[in-house]
């Protein structure tokens, strides 16, 4: 499955970011299950996960992206919910 090779190739259970499952979802267009608490990524629905799909990790990266370094380390230190909220509001301006 693809998913798990992904998790082998990028480590994302070993405590990475949000932005990083961000980016595979967007390359992928695939959507997957996030646990906001520790960037746990899995294929299956599991209690406490969100749902991460491509549109809104589109979004996360754009925004990540355009933002200076300083911003971006900000931004990427944030809750994967307050993150959503922000870049929505953003995209609603």
């Amino acid at each position: 499955m693809k998913l798990k090779r992904f998790l082998v190739e990028q480590d994302l259970s070993e405590g990475k970011k949000w932005l990083d499952a961000a980016r595979q979802v967007v390359k992928n267009h695939q959507m997957v299950y996030i646990n906001p608490k520790n960037n746990d990524i899995s294929d299956e629905k599991k209690r406490g996960y969100t749902i991460l799909d491509a549109t809104t990790a589109n979004m996360l990266v754009q925004i990540a992206d355009a933002l200076s370094s300083t911003s971006k380390e900000k931004f990427t230190n944030m809750s994967l919910a307050q993150a959503i909220s922000i870049g929505w509001k953003l995209v609603s301006k």
